[in-house]
């Protein structure tokens, strides 16, 4: 698994490793846990492909473990112990950041010092999406058109693969 479940006497060890460390400090039950652990496993296996080994993922049930030495006011909770900085002022309480995915992995890759990872011709493609959105706000009422074009498009790619 990507995310890693921690119990209290693993906590210590486990935020000391040479990597960055983001943990999800939650308890059973709790609805805004439920939509932050989606996020956090989400983006959990966006950093395992794009920067493997880098950032580690913990799941902590605080209402189960006592964390040595740290105060949990509440959950959820989410925490990133960047690496080679574990001590005050850090953690990073991140929590809500996690609200929505791309702030969450911005504020990560900042946090952390990581370049954003950038495929050969990134801007070219994002300036041709750019031009395609805005021509289809200028079809009238029917996006057919558009979406003929995308199915063709996507399946020459797909073709490719």
């Amino acid at each position: 698994d990507v995310v890693k479940v921690v119990v209290g006497s693993q906590f210590h060890d486990f935020v000391q490793t040479d990597a960055h460390v983001l943990t999800f400090l939650h308890t059973k039950g709790c609805r805004d846990c439920v939509q932050i652990r989606d996020r956090f496993n989400k983006t959990a296996e966006y950093f395992h492909l794009k920067y493997p080994n880098q950032v580690l993922f913990a799941a902590v049930d605080v209402a189960q473990n006592e964390l040595p030495d740290i105060k949990v006011n509440k959950a959820p909770q989410v925490w990133l112990f960047p690496k080679g900085k574990k001590g005050p002022p850090f953690p990073i309480d991140l929590t809500a950041q996690a609200a929505d995915i791309r702030d969450f992995v911005k504020m990560i890759r900042k946090a952390c010092d990581m370049p954003k990872e950038e495929r050969e011709m990134e801007a070219e493609y994002e300036e041709a999406a750019k031009r395609f959105k805005a021509a289809v706000r200028r079809l009238p009422s029917n996006l057919k058109p558009a979406v003929d074009e995308l199915n063709r498009a996507a399946a020459a790619l797909e073709a490719q693969l």
